[in-house]
């Protein structure tokens, strides 16, 4: 089977983001007062967006999540790819695909202001035509509203589609 586009997650599937993830979770529980959680307790938080990740990392507490996430955004923002590192081969997969003319595409719960930001850190940002960050539609993956999305800017027919994620 020929594919003609790949739509990729980001966190868990062409990186290693967690530890940024969950120094930016410190910064702001510690800007509260707050103890810092280990990599390994903030693990299980993520992948469903940044308000899941800032609503368990702050339960128990009477913080606000709007500003809270605000502290999270902001140092993630400003920290993208400290520890972030690419899975092996995932540049040099990237680029033989693009070589043979498939479309290249994200879909991520990490909010789009950030998703530019990490790819260009990374250098990968040149390989994918479209974004679609977790605050960019009204329903956020794995609901297919994405995938539509991407299929109205670059159609092509949902056989021809492949979706690489971990979750």
């Amino acid at each position: 089977m020929k594919f003609s586009s790949i739509i990729f997650d980001m966190d868990g599937t062409l990186m290693d983001s967690h530890k940024d993830i969950a120094a930016a979770l410190n910064y702001a529980r510690t800007s509260y007062g707050y103890d810092e959680l280990s990599t390994k307790d903030v693990l299980p938080m993520i992948g469903n967006g940044v308000v899941h990740l800032v609503t368990e990392g702050f339960r128990g507490t009477n913080i606000s999540i709007e500003e809270a996430t605000a502290r999270v955004k902001d140092y993630y923002g400003q920290n993208p790819c400290i520890h972030t590192k690419l899975y092996p081969q995932v540049k040099e997969t990237l680029h033989q695909l693009k070589a043979l003319h498939i479309d290249l595409h994200i879909v991520s719960n990490k909010p789009s202001e950030l998703l530019a930001g990490v790819l260009k850190a990374l250098n990968i940002d040149s390989y994918f035509k479209m974004l679609i960050g977790g605050d960019d539609m009204p329903k956020r993956k794995p609901h297919p509203m994405s995938v539509d999305a991407i299929l109205a800017e670059h159609p092509c027919k949902r056989e021809e589609v492949l979706m690489v994620g971990d979750m």
